[in-house]
């Protein structure tokens, strides 16, 4: 999975850092077509076109039969019946493009909230740093400190949340760009990235353990070793929302709106 991650880092970096001067929501309607037209390439290329054009002639005269049939009873059943048979027949067609579809969606879900689910962290502002242990004997058997690269600097000592199995940094960056943290466990260190900006950029809120879920979960940065006494190191990034005629609204329920909006848009006037 980490190479999977490290391929789709690089193409996601490539495609959407032209995007970057523009508003956040012109960017997000921009992917938004950019994914209506994959997901309508794919189902086209793999679902069966003629039957599905097909089952749905036959939807529209069991419908046609029940308005004509109407006063009589046995023949709406046989229609009913007719237009339930042919909906599954349809739903069966659809399902193997969906399925094509269905990982490198989730896939690109993952890799688009780490452009849009979080907003920047601003020049010296604040932002805490968390690393998470894997067990509490660690607190006592561990020397866990952050080393910090220049331009950064520690705004207060460490907090230490023993029932939680946590430390908490809160760390000020002088300058924007790309900074990479250490998290100092004994003689081993542990890199965590921290971007400082507010334009659209990756950040990644958790690097995780070498779980799958949570390599799909959060992409951006290789999975902490098996031997490393944490479970995760995180930096706090604000959740996004962005202004929708004066509504704050989560990234993907816009997203998955303007998706469907322009797959429906493009379909209606695309040949069949």
């Amino acid at each position: 999975m980490t190479r999977v991650n490290g391929l789709m880092n690089r193409v996601f970096e490539l495609m959407l850092r032209p995007l970057g001067p523009l508003p956040i929501l012109y960017s997000l309607a921009i992917v938004s077509l950019v994914t209506a037209i994959l997901i309508l390439i794919v189902m086209r290329a793999t679902s069966n076109q003629q039957a599905l054009a097909a089952t749905k002639r036959q939807m529209y005269a069991d419908l046609l039969e029940m308005r004509l049939f109407k006063d009589d009873l046995p023949a709406m059943w046989r229609a009913q019946l007719s237009m339930f048979r042919h909906n599954a027949g349809y739903l069966r067609l659809s399902l193997a493009s969906a399925l094509w579809t269905l990982v490198p969606v989730v896939l690109a879900i993952a890799q688009l909230q780490c452009y849009f689910g979080y907003s920047g962290v601003g020049v010296r502002e604040p932002v805490l740093v968390t690393a998470t242990l894997k067990s509490r004997g660690e607190f006592q058997n561990t020397a866990i400190a952050l080393d910090l690269p220049p331009g950064t600097r520690l705004d207060t000592p460490a907090i230490w949340f023993p029932a939680l199995q946590q430390v908490v940094w809160r760390v000020v960056a002088e300058s924007t760009g790309e900074y990479v943290l250490g998290v100092r466990a004994g003689v081993m260190s542990y890199g965590k990235t921290l971007h400082v900006s507010n334009g659209l950029a990756r950040r990644s809120p958790v690097r995780p353990g070498a779980q799958l879920i949570d390599e799909v979960l959060h992409p951006s940065e290789a999975p902490l070793p098996d031997s490393a006494p944490f479970a995760s190191i995180g930096v706090a990034y604000p959740d996004r929302r962005i202004d929708v005629f004066g509504a704050q609204v989560p990234w993907i329920n816009v997203y998955i709106v303007l998706s469907i909006g322009f797959a429906l848009a493009l379909k209606r006037f695309s040949p069949p």
